[in-house]
């Protein structure tokens, strides 16, 4: 019979240090001692944040375009992985080509997949399936950062303050639990900006019994919020030496076991020079211990004033966009113009701005006015 644990993988893509090693098909150098922990569950999911193509026709966008070997899907499935979550801002990074590339090794490896689609419809679809004797339906989404499908065109899941909650609601009507896999929030920032903490206890409110917030490539922080468990900022999977930045080199497995209720692990990983491990116990409580900290102030709301100073620390690129944008440092350029829409279009950047840019209104300030 079918075991009733799930484990939940954060983000995952190649990089210099990994991209051959998928391509020659290296599981145990890639995954070491994680993958006997992989196997102890029939469902493993994990965040599949590139494309897998050895196509070359790139989008135009701000940021890298990073694509992986089509050999990383079977790599992925002699590991343990049984789905891929494609609702990310990578997976298009090689248009529909890429995309359709990435579906057929997906699928030509024996794994699920769901989160991005032909069309807008298809892309939202919820992933159903079965733990032990529970239905569980997994929702993922992304934030608006040039790969989501719109209408008939392909991409990822787009999400929706409004179509979103209603896809959980209705999921709940089919599932014994319902998972969200949240992907947006500004990247190194271990604190989830206001928007974000108001949605994911909407997600819960609407049914969502867990919630991971991935693409911050950073452990974040978690709490119970009623029944809900929501995890801001799941950290990586496997992204090996990309970007020397904090928190880069560790992540978390969630490991969830659904019975008439259900209970959360937490198992820390860290980065090795050509794979990924799981963290020695004295590494593994230092980073769990700094977790539990670091989340005591989702309880008392001291948590704003750390995603504040993490906006104060990122305010100079943003005041300098909308500088260049406008002209003010030159002559503006059609790439400056982009950048400056693509920061209204996605959330999480939308998230600083209002952050950079209170109303007096919002800010709670009097603004002048005065009762009679």
């Amino acid at each position: 019979m079918a075991n009733n644990t799930v484990i939940f993988g954060g983000d995952i893509a190649p990089s210099d240090a990994s991209r051959e090693l998928f391509r020659e098909k290296k599981t145990q150098t890639l995954f070491t001692d994680i993958i006997p922990v992989l196997k102890e569950a029939d469902n493993v999911i994990v965040n599949l944040e590139t494309a897998l193509t050895d196509k070359d026709l790139t989008i135009r966008k701000h940021g890298p375009n990073i694509k992986g070997p089509v050999e990383m899907a079977q790599v992925l499935k002699e590991a343990g992985v049984t789905a891929c979550g494609l609702a990310n801002n990578h997976i298009f990074d090689f248009g529909v080509t890429g995309l359709r590339d990435t579906f057929g090794a997906i699928d030509a490896a024996g794994m699920d997949r769901f989160g991005a689609g032909e069309n807008e419809e298809e892309a939202c679809r919820p992933y159903f399936f079965t733990a032990g004797d529970k239905k569980i339906a997994v929702i993922a989404v992304v934030e608006h950062e040039y790969t989501y499908a719109q209408g008939d065109r392909p991409g990822a899941a787009p999400f929706d303050p409004f179509d979103t909650m209603v896809r959980i609601r209705d999921a709940k009507k089919e599932a014994d639990y319902v998972v969200v896999m949240y992907h947006g929030g500004k990247e190194q920032c271990e604190y989830p900006s206001p928007r974000i903490h108001k949605a994911a206890h909407a997600f819960a409110d609407l049914g969502a019994d867990i919630v991971l917030c991935q693409h911050s490539h950073i452990i974040g922080t978690y709490e119970y919020y009623k029944d809900s468990f929501i995890l801001y900022g799941q950290g990586n999977f496997h992204f090996l030496h990309y970007w020397d930045a904090k928190g880069w080199t560790t992540g978390l497995l969630v490991k969830v076991v659904f019975e008439d209720t259900f209970r959360v692990e937490l198992i820390p990983l860290v980065s090795l020079d050509d794979g990924m491990a799981l963290a020695p116990e004295e590494e593994a409580r230092q980073m769990l211990d700094a977790l539990e900290e670091r989340s005591r102030s989702l309880a008392d709301g001291t948590w704003i004033l750390g995603w504040e100073a993490f906006v104060e620390e990122v305010k100079d690129a943003y005041i300098e966009t909308v500088a260049k944008a406008q002209g003010v440092q030159g002559v503006t350029s059609d790439m400056q113009q982009e950048r400056f829409a693509h920061y209204l279009d996605c959330e999480a950047h939308t998230d600083v701005f209002r952050t950079l840019y209170p109303t007096w209104h919002s800010s709670g300030e009097d603004g002048g006015m005065r009762e009679e």
